[in-house]
C-alpha cells in the first residue's frame, strides 16, 4: 500500500494481502447441516492480512 514517516520520526511500511481458499481444493469435506437447511461451515474461505513495519530506532524500555 505503500511507506510514508510517521509522527515519531521512523518510515512505516504499509502492506495488505488477501486471499480465497476452497475447502474442496485441500479435501475439507466435513459440514454440519443446520436445521434450517443452511450449513454451518462455508465452502470459501478468505483470508485478509494486514501488516504495518517500523523503521527506526527501538525506544529505549525501563529496567525492571
Amino acid at each position: 500500500m505503500g511507506m510514508t514517516a510517521d509522527p515519531w520520526g521512523g518510515q512505516r511500511a504499509i502492506f495488505r494481502a488477501t486471499a480465497e481458499l476452497h475447502r474442496r481444493d485441500f479435501a475439507m469435506d466435513w459440514n454440519q447441516p443446520l436445521a434450517s437447511g443452511a450449513v454451518l461451515v462455508g465452502w470459501v474461505l478468505q483470508v485478509w492480512i494486514d501488516v504495518e513495519a517500523v523503521q527506526g530506532d527501538l525506544p529505549e524500555l525501563p529496567d525492571m
